[in-house]
């Protein structure tokens, strides 16, 4: 009998996408700066005319690439200093996806908080949350996108 093979861990998981970390890194900061100062319709129409949309891959490989880029954002969260907020993260995931031939669809919700309202920023494919946990997207009322207002704070 063979012996069954140890789980990849995550940073070697990592290393195949991890030289784009600074790349990623700085569109994260182009899209918080242009969030800030130009609203979120414009920002996706920016990016929108940098996005060369690539084929679409086969289902396995769109599985494996999606995995890919969701383990980077993952552990992106994990360290302080590199920490984005949920709308610029999506964004920059949803864009990096599109490159790959591969369609998603942002979703932006309101919860009741302590404070006013929550709100926060997913990605979706096919009906399946991908950048983060059903339970926490479970807490938001999905929005329309006409009913978006400026001053939320997406974290």
């Amino acid at each position: 009998m063979g012996s069954v093979p140890k789980p990849v861990p995550l940073h070697k998981a990592l290393r195949g996408i991890s030289h784009h970390g600074r790349r990623i890194n700085r569109l994260i900061v182009f899209i918080e700066a242009g969030l800030r100062w130009l609203g979120l319709s414009r920002t996706e129409k920016i990016l929108s005319f940098f996005t060369r949309k690539g084929l679409p891959p086969e289902p396995d490989a769109a599985a494996m690439l999606i995995d890919h880029y969701v383990l980077f954002f993952h552990a992106r969260k994990e360290r302080k200093q590199l920490k984005g907020k949920c709308l610029s993260q999506s964004l920059a995931l949803r864009y990096l996806l599109l490159r790959k031939g591969i369609e998603s669809e942002l979703r932006l919700g309101v919860s009741a908080g302590r404070d006013g309202l929550d709100a926060h920023a997913w990605l979706e494919k096919d009906g399946a949350v991908l950048n983060d946990h059903p339970s926490v997207v479970s807490r938001y009322v999905v929005m329309p996108r006409h009913a978006v207002h400026k001053n939320l704070d997406f974290s």
